[in-house]
């Protein structure tokens, strides 16, 4: 039911199916295994537009890309307010089940993206969905907003594969890709404790490596500069060897 419900709304744009899921996204936990498979039949969708330049491939996209940030907001709202109301009081068991669910399903939208876009296979060797800059540019303004919000709330697990994914943006627009990988860092990621991972040293030194190598000029921003720093503060103080690496040599790469 999940999968037609959002197949009529994504290809069809069947109001009345928009209405379904705006039911089940109020009630999220009780209508979690149509969100999942909702969710699941939108990959191909995202990124339609840019390898068809069809009208129709157009408005699918939009739709898809409209569908997900409903679930990011409903998702991240979730996981924020369970966060919050829990910081100093236990959640009881129901509560647990509650804020694993939204925790689930804002992962289960981000890999939407992240496979959508082909960063995994990118990274892997493969041709990308998103083949071209003006592709990766124009997707990436499309879902800015939606990806930003990911950042707002995701667990170490969907931070880790949005990151992913925004190295493989950065050629479109390195300035915004980079606010947004610092965005991720400093927030959700530093709450749920991200740096402590050692995946995610890892490719956190990997993208800030290719931004001092490549796009050292975006460190002429003070913000931007400030940011940096943050960022690899943060990992430093989880003790990881290479963060510290590139914090002591940050004068000599900023040259």
């Amino acid at each position: 039911m999940g999968s037609l419900i959002a197949l009529l709304w994504i290809s069809h744009g069947t109001e009345a199916a928009r209405h379904i899921i705006e039911t089940w996204l109020a009630d999220a936990q009780a209508f979690e295994p149509e969100l999942i498979h909702a969710i699941s039949v939108s990959r191909e969708a995202l990124i339609l537009k840019y390898t068809d330049d069809t009208p129709r491939a157009a408005e699918i996209t939009r739709r898809a890309q409209e569908f997900a940030s409903w679930i990011v907001a409903t998702t991240a709202t979730g996981l924020e307010d369970y966060l919050l109301a829990f910081k100093t009081v236990a959640p009881s068991e129901i509560e647990q089940r509650r804020g694993t669910m939204f925790a689930k399903l804002l992962n289960n939208i981000s890999n939407q993206f992240y496979f959508a876009s082909g960063a995994f296979r990118h990274s892997q060797g493969g041709e990308p969905a998103l083949e071209t800059l003006e592709a990766k540019r124009i997707f990436l303004s499309d879902t800015y907003s939606t990806l930003w919000r990911i950042a707002d709330a995701g667990t170490p697990a969907t931070i880790h594969h949005l990151i992913e994914m925004l190295e493989f943006l950065v050629p479109a627009d390195p300035a915004r890709v980079f606010d947004l990988v610092a965005h991720a860092l400093l927030g959700a990621g530093k709450d749920h404790g991200y740096q402590f991972e050692s995946l995610g040293a890892d490719r956190f030194v990997t993208i800030i490596g290719r931004f001092l190598a490549d796009h050292r000029d975006l460190f002429a921003d003070g913000d931007r500069r400030q940011k940096l720093i943050a960022c690899l503060d943060a990992f430093m103080e989880a003790g990881w060897p290479a963060a510290r690496r590139l914090l002591y040599r940050l004068p000599e790469l900023l040259q």
